[in-house]
């Protein structure tokens, strides 16, 4: 057994939970002691409703920044850690997407004093996992360690493999991400693509909107600012599936409509349909159960609405090999719903009384302009003239369906 942590649950000022947890194992030693069930995380409860010990575990260490993170291996040695769950607990656990955090044994603080909402972080910890460049990394990498304050911020509960940070942008905090060099760092750009997208067909409301920060490094990065408050969390749709029991005649796409259904959240339908058009036009091949879901009142635990489109970079066929034909399109790659996307359209984005497909028209120029700030891709032959004839491709397959 290696270095266990002892620590009590918290939602917001709520003792929920006492449990003790092996980083190294990702396991959860003994019974945790439950004392509060009515604000237990979704995620810790199995398909009965139940809270499970495996699920608390699953959960802990869903909030840790993933292994595979560039940069991880030598935040974690500069701070002579073992795990990214130890390097999580040693920031309380605190996220930007939840009100829950992870309080030690003797620690005094409430809620109000210690969340990220309400109060400044340190950006040492994100400079050194996402810098703006080589010399802003080194330089935040040798601060870690030197004061505790330095990992005080909310980048140790963040996951996703691409690089990423949270900073202060006018005031509020905005999550701003890098792109992966083998993809030629074309995802901040698709995020912008996706924007642009979704002002033309969505409402303010249904979507993250990205911006890009064209002094990034290597150049571009895309930034957003924070979609929940310190009233509201993120609860992924893999929480929500697996903490309820699927009836065998139904879809996963039926079970999770019925559920948000169930919950009040009427329009749920809509909305999955909306995701599914954005998803398809974009090519978005990384839409799964973590980056879709709905949010919820952390005090009432009430649903509040369905979460707006986030995370979607891993379009506009940017992992294809560089000498691809790009149309016809066809996906292969799972999808939430089925195995194929433009299965999903068909057979889930049905009455699309809510587009206005005229408002596509102009949409690849647009997209392709964006795409047109990367000199990589735009003196790549065929590259781009390949994405814009493979978009107008999608665009005229949600056309048709709307018609």
């Amino acid at each position: 057994m290696g270095n266990v942590i002892s620590r009590t649950l918290m939602c917001r000022d709520h003792e929920v939970l006492h449990f003790a947890y092996d980083p190294a194992l990702r396991t959860v030693v003994g019974k945790p002691n439950i004392t509060d069930p009515g604000h237990l995380p979704l995620g810790c409860l199995d398909n009965s409703g139940t809270f499970s010990s495996a699920r608390l575990a699953q959960w802990l260490s869903s909030r840790a920044i993933p292994a595979t993170r560039p940069g991880l291996s030598s935040v974690l040695q500069r701070l002579d850690l073992d795990t990214p769950e130890e390097l999580m607990a040693a920031s309380l656990g605190l996220s930007l997407s939840d009100q829950y955090w992870l309080r030690p044994k003797g620690f005094t603080g409430a809620w109000q004093s210690v969340n990220y909402f309400n109060n400044p972080f340190s950006t040492a910890l994100g400079e050194a996992l996402a810098p703006h460049d080589p010399d802003s990394g080194a330089e935040s990498l040798a601060r870690l360690g030197d004061d505790t304050t330095t990992t005080s911020a909310p980048d140790s509960s963040l996951n996703g493999n691409l690089p990423k940070r949270w900073e202060f942008i006018g005031g509020l905090p905005h999550l701003v991400k890098s792109g992966k060099p083998e993809n030629l760092f074309q995802e901040p750009l698709n995020e912008r693509v996706a924007t642009l997208l979704c002002r033309r067909i969505l409402t303010p409301g249904d979507y993250v909107p990205y911006e890009l920060v064209q002094n990034g490094y290597p150049r571009y990065l895309s930034s957003c600012p924070c979609m929940v408050d310190e009233n509201t969390e993120f609860v992924p749709a893999a929480d929500v599936i697996r903490s309820m029991k699927v009836r065998n005649e139904l879809s996963r796409y039926e079970a999770f409509a019925a559920a948000c259904e169930t919950r009040g959240l009427h329009n749920a339908r809509e909305q999955l349909a909306k995701m599914l058009v954005v998803d398809h036009i974009i090519a978005n091949s990384d839409r799964h159960w973590g980056n879709f879901g709905v949010l919820m009142d952390s005090e009432t635990r009430e649903w509040v609405r369905m979460a707006p489109l986030f995370d979607m970079g891993e379009a506009l066929w940017c992992d294809r090999a560089l000498a691809n034909d790009f149309s016809p399109y066809r996906m292969k790659c799972p999808m939430p719903f089925a195995r194929k996307i433009e299965t999903q359209l068909e057979r889930y984005a049905q009455g699309l009384s809510w587009l206005e497909a005229d408002r596509l028209v102009g949409f690849v120029d647009e997209a392709i302009g964006v795409l047109e700030f990367s000199r990589a891709l735009k003196d790549m032959p065929g590259r781009l003239s390949g994405i814009a004839t493979a978009l107008e491709s999608t665009v005229a397959d949600v056309t048709r369906l709307r018609a």
